[in-house]
């Protein structure tokens, strides 16, 4: 190995640990942030969008005069209001995750940002399938090992 090589992997070595320790350092001081929600919210959106689905789709075949048992406009009505109500369904359970959970518990995670940062910040970008595998990704792959590291979405 010449001499350049040597000193590209010595200065790539250092940038690595330099970057762990950043990382390490940033999920161990980082204030915690305690969003205000709880069960009963989560409770109520999921009342909220039952009633919804439940009001569009039999608003909808009293209105058009659709007669037969499971009408199309209920299933679509549904479909589509889940995707929505179910993104942020998972940002509420993040949030009360990040709410009741402990220290010791939280700064378990080994990447930054954190991984409920991760799944709040992905949950907002993307759809709702793509979402849920980058975070699955990133719980079990990405964070496993014991090295910090930084991954943004």
């Amino acid at each position: 190995m010449s001499s350049n090589e040597e000193s590209e992997l010595h200065r790539l070595y250092h940038a690595s640990l330099k970057e762990q320790q950043e990382v390490q350092a940033y999920v161990q001081n980082k204030p915690l942030i305690k969003p205000k929600t709880n069960i009963i919210t989560i409770l109520l959106i999921i009342f909220c969008y039952g009633g919804f689905s439940y009001l569009t789709a039999f608003g909808s075949v009293s209105l058009f005069h659709i007669k037969f048992r499971i009408p199309l406009v209920y299933i679509a009505s549904f479909s589509i209001s889940f995707l929505y109500i179910a993104r942020l369904l998972c940002i509420k359970l993040v949030e009360c995750y990040q709410h009741y959970a402990k220290e010791e518990t939280r700064r378990k995670c080994l990447c930054k940002p954190t991984c409920s940062e991760y799944a709040i910040i992905v949950l907002r970008k993307d759809i709702l399938l793509v979402a849920l595998f980058k975070i699955a990704k990133r719980l079990f792959k990405t964070c496993k090992g014991g090295i910090y590291k930084k991954d943004e979405p």
